[in-house]
């Protein structure tokens, strides 16, 4: 809920002490890697937004959060292949669906863009 509100400062002791608690929290992991995004610690941020994934490998949210990090670090391809997955766990997600699309026109794959736009 404090995720939600934006309050990310507020939100890092209460995903700290989830963590302890439950080290294997794949959304405490991803939202941690959010707050950490903001205080541009983008190193450990992507450490967590890494853990989300490997612990909960089809949720697409989690996906994406790692997609904004590998992107905060230019690792662009990298950011489309999470991008790709997300797509993948989340066909009926028109979002995600666009945010595919545009990641894949901003490396230049126009061809593989407007095969997915077709489908």
């Amino acid at each position: 809920a404090l995720m939600a509100l934006g309050e990310e400062c507020v939100a890092k002791p209460y995903l700290l002490a989830a963590l302890a608690a439950n080290p294997d929290m794949a959304e405490a992991h991803s939202d941690m890697a959010i707050v950490l995004r903001y205080s541009e610690d983008i190193a450990e941020a992507q450490l967590h937004a890494r853990r989300a994934v490997e612990l909960a490998p089809a949720e697409w949210r989690y996906r994406l959060v790692l997609a904004d990090v590998l992107e905060d670090l230019g690792r662009h391809p990298d950011a489309l292949e999470q991008i790709a997955f997300a797509q993948e766990f989340a066909p009926d997600r028109f979002d995600v669906l666009q945010r595919l699309l545009k990641k894949l026109d901003q490396l230049g794959k126009f061809d593989m863009a407007l095969r997915i736009a077709e489908r």
